[in-house]
């Protein structure tokens, strides 16, 4: 892809993986659209410098390109959001026991009780 040339052509792997700052290379990898343009920078990494992290940034990147998109997260688990009624017990117990609290603080107290 178009942007994939663009990033090979400014960063080539190793320009980019010679960088010292994590959130440079990160932005770089997640500037790729293109899985195989990731495998020169892989190579590059795996024979130079092999660190774990900078590795497993561009592999998940790569997986991630690769994967299908069909809508379902990769680690396989979807994203559950809280109902309604699991609300409604906590709120519950809320408006029955502090705000009764909240409403007594809302007068000043009497010089005697102090």
């Amino acid at each position: 892809m178009a942007t994939d040339q663009a990033v090979l052509e400014t960063l080539p792997p190793e320009k980019l993986l010679a960088a010292t700052r994590l959130r440079i290379i990160r932005a770089a990898i997640r500037m790729f659209t293109d899985p195989e343009s990731l495998d020169s920078y892989i190579s590059h990494e795996r024979n130079s410098w092999g660190r774990e992290g900078i590795l497993r940034l561009l592999r998940d990147r790569k997986n991630e390109l690769s994967a299908p998109s069909d809508g379902i997260p990769q680690d396989g688990k979807m994203k559950q959001y809280p109902t309604k009624a699991a609300h409604t017990e906590p709120l519950k117990i809320i408006h029955t026991e502090y705000e009764p609290r909240l409403i007594r603080r809302e007068f000043a107290p009497d010089w005697n009780d102090l």
